[in-house]
């Protein structure tokens, strides 16, 4: 019988989000193993990330806190934001580390654009993302005429 085949439309196992899939090729391999993670490698895979976390927080938190927008209430918060931090910077190392340009490289891509634009939004609610042109420092007003003129008479010396 000679029909079109194929399988079935949604038939399958449903795919993981790519930044999911991103995180756990970047985990042990205790973790992501099927046979089910043990405790202990869970543990050790959740204290590396939480010392990488550490490690942003402690970049970024001096000057969140000199702009006062890293108070106890936000806290919570800031800690998502350097959890955003890292994810951006793992996509981008599996960005570069791509061997060539296809699909995968694309949706790639396409998290990184995304994980970027929200952290831009995270950057700027804590006052850590450049704001506008940066501040120049006021120059002197330009001297008028008279001021000119006073200025080389005082510069002058009687000769006597």
């Amino acid at each position: 019988m000679n029909g079109w085949g194929g399988a079935r439309m949604g038939a399958g196992r449903k795919k993981r989000p790519l930044i999911e899939d991103v995180i756990a090729r970047s985990l042990p391999r205790e973790v992501t193993a099927t046979s089910g993670p043990d405790v202990n490698a869970t543990q050790r895979g959740s204290g590396r990330l939480e010392a990488a976390v550490q490690r942003v927080y402690e970049e970024l938190a001096p000057r969140a806190r000199e702009q006062g927008t890293l108070i106890p209430a936000t806290e919570i918060e800031f800690r998502t934001l350097c959890r955003h931090v890292l994810i951006q910077r793992r996509v981008a190392r599996s960005l570069l580390q791509a061997k060539k340009i296809d699909q995968h490289w694309r949706q790639l891509e396409r998290s990184y654009d995304s994980i970027t634009r929200r952290l831009e939004v995270k950057l700027r609610s804590f006052r850590l993302a450049p704001m506008g042109n940066p501040m120049i420092a006021p120059q002197k007003p330009a001297q008028t005429s008279l001021e000119a003129i006073r200025a080389r008479r005082q510069g002058l010396k009687a000769v006597g």
